[in-house]
């Protein structure tokens, strides 16, 4: 049965990368000009939005969730500085993380607010 919440973690972890770089792109294409800029706005409001809802990512509960059941330990930590670590050895304090989130929630809020109104 761990292996069945393990492996679950594992493909929620997969999703969770494939966001991240989502994400990194929209943050890119924010300064671009064009219709680009909107879309990216939108995700980057929504992403910020949710995880300001939630209290965290849902994707970040779900896997610390299934973790947890398969047995490991893990840190209360957010996905971002754990994957940094994880992959290239850097690291992150979550409020750094959270602060350039919101930075960059700010910035596309002006875009949306400049665009609609």
């Amino acid at each position: 049965m761990r292996e069945k919440y393990l492996s679950l973690a594992k493909k929620i972890e997969v999703i969770h990368v494939i966001v991240f770089f989502i994400t990194i792109f929209t943050m890119v294409f924010l300064f671009s000009p064009g219709d680009l800029k909107i879309y990216s706005a939108i995700w980057l409001v929504g992403l910020w939005t949710t995880d300001h809802i939630y209290g965290n990512c849902p994707l970040t509960k779900w896997e610390h969730k299934f973790r947890t059941l398969a047995g490991q330990k893990i840190k209360k930590t957010k996905f971002i500085p754990r994957f940094l670590h994880k992959s290239f050895n850097l690291r992150i304090s979550d409020r750094l993380t959270e602060l350039g989130l919101t930075v960059y929630f700010f910035f596309s809020s002006l875009i949306l607010i400049r665009y609609f109104i």
